[in-house]
């Protein structure tokens, strides 16, 4: 494929054709397991303030979510503005009609790609220094458990208990 004809893509079903499906199947999978975790570890996040504080802090983190989830989709089509704009649509966004070029090729290499990836290589990275593990959550469980039933309630900050994890 050259730069000056990325229709060169769709031809008879090519390796490059393939190469980009490939591509793009192993985006969606890899950026759908993070998005699938982020339930969990707004739980475990509460589960751990809970234990380390007494609080019950699941709408603060219910509230966090929302807002981050609106912001990100409210800066979206400012982003595929930005995109448009750099690619040479000054006036208006590509519209179905128009051909085919290399600027548009960009673009969406840009947007279905380029961004993705670096999005996921952040989240990643992020992921990578979330220390609530598997046998962390479990003495964050016992130590709410114990509380519950020998207070009946969790506790008040004064009374929690320190838990082993990398603040």
């Amino acid at each position: 494929m050259t730069a000056d004809n990325p229709t060169e893509i769709f031809t008879a079903g090519g390796w490059k054709s393939m190469a980009i499906i490939g591509l793009f199947i192993s985006i969606k999978i890899f950026t759908g397991f993070p998005n699938s975790q982020v339930l969990t570890m707004a739980a475990d996040v509460s589960d751990y303030e809970t234990a380390k504080s007494g609080r019950y802090v699941s709408g603060l983190i219910g509230t966090i979510f929302s807002f981050i989830d609106s912001l990100s989709s409210s800066l979206t089509p400012i982003i595929v503005g930005w995109i448009a704009i750099t690619i040479g649509y000054n006036n208006a966004y590509p519209a179905a009609t128009d051909t085919f070029n290399s600027e548009l090729f960009k673009g969406t290499l840009i947007g279905f790609v380029l961004i993705p990836v670096a999005v996921l290589a952040c989240v990643l990275g992020m992921m990578r220094f979330y220390s609530l593990d598997k046998e962390t959550m479990e003495t964050i469980q016992k130590a709410i458990n114990e509380r519950k039933n020998t207070n009946g309630t969790v506790a008040e900050p004064a009374e929690a208990v320190e838990i082993v994890a990398a603040d």
